[in-house]
């Protein structure tokens, strides 16, 4: 579920991009990238910016892969 100023409609295909807090630091975070559908939506205000809740059923999500040189350093490691 999450806020969006933006109306969506139910069934409606979307592609959201968010931020997860890193494992080992707090303060970085690793954007991840998901297919979704929206499943139901609330109008939360009728202020003059509208605020939705939107519930949502994630498809797919993509992690990034770390690069190249940090796998090696890790494998180099062990």
């Amino acid at each position: 579920m999450f806020h969006s100023e933006i109306a969506f409609e139910a069934d409606s295909p979307l592609e959201l991009t968010f931020c997860l807090p890193s494992e080992d630091r707090r303060e970085t975070c690793i954007l991840s990238h998901a297919n979704a559908k929206a499943l139901r939506i609330w109008k939360l205000n009728d202020g003059a910016t509208p605020v939705y809740a939107v519930a949502a059923a994630i498809d797919w999500i993509e992690f990034p892969r770390p690069p190249v040189d940090h796998l090696v350093g890790l494998l180099a490691a062990q």
